[in-house]
């Protein structure tokens, strides 16, 4: 923004000249600044980043103690929350996607090693999915805590996540290999993106988090 006198030979213009150029006061100075003209704030584009937002931020209303964890940590100390952080990576990953199997559940957190493989079958009972996540070999001085899993309904990621949701986890997992984790309380038939990772106790006595991996079960009917 430029300060000017008399401008275009008159001691006080206003408005735009050319579409290139607006005239102006602020405070009783004068000013100049190009024209810009803002973007469509109802894009296409914008329209699938409100959508994705808007149903991280309210999936995270709805999250309990285990699956918003790895988030909580993630964000200590950091110039942002963990809610906006949930956010912020998951509008980064979904935005544009036909689905939600690119749903991030945990982001890693204070270098937590991530799992090897994840399963997801439906379980013995209405309304469970079995998750077997496997392990690597366990960095010396650290303790396998737990394996955690949670499961949200597949779809449309721009529309908000449909009830119910459900995260588990199993306290006693194998060491370099695998550990069953029965999600429960969710509907039989319908089909979820099931997330799995790992929790560790660094030799610090700190917890750590490794990142998520995914996969699709349908929960038993």
């Amino acid at each position: 923004m430029a300060k000017v006198t008399a401008p275009i030979l008159s001691m006080q213009a206003r408005g735009q000249i050319g579409k290139s150029q607006v005239y102006a006061s602020w405070r009783g100075v004068p000013y100049a600044r190009q024209l810009v003209v803002p973007t469509n704030p109802n894009s296409a584009e914008q329209q699938l980043t409100r959508g994705v937002f808007s149903s991280m931020q309210d999936l995270w209303k709805r999250m309990g103690s285990i699956s918003q964890a790895p988030w909580v940590t993630y964000a200590t100390g950091k110039a942002f929350t963990d809610r906006n952080a949930l956010t912020s990576k998951n509008v980064k990953s979904m935005r544009g996607e036909a689905d939600r199997q690119a749903f991030v559940a945990s982001p890693g957190a204070r270098g937590g090693v991530a799992a090897t493989t994840i399963a997801a079958v439906g379980g013995a009972s209405s309304g469970e999915i079995e998750v077997t996540i496997t392990s690597p070999p366990t960095p010396t001085g650290w303790v396998l805590a737990a394996a955690q899993a949670f499961a949200i309904e597949d779809g449309d990621p721009t529309t908000i996540v449909p009830s119910p949701i459900a995260a588990a986890e199993n306290t006693t997992p194998t060491e370099d290999g695998d550990t069953t984790v029965t999600v429960t309380g969710l509907t039989g038939g319908v089909s979820y993106v099931v997330s799995g990772w790992l929790k560790w106790t660094k030799p610090d006595g700190k917890t750590a988090y490794g990142t998520s991996l995914a996969t699709t079960a349908s929960a038993t009917v």
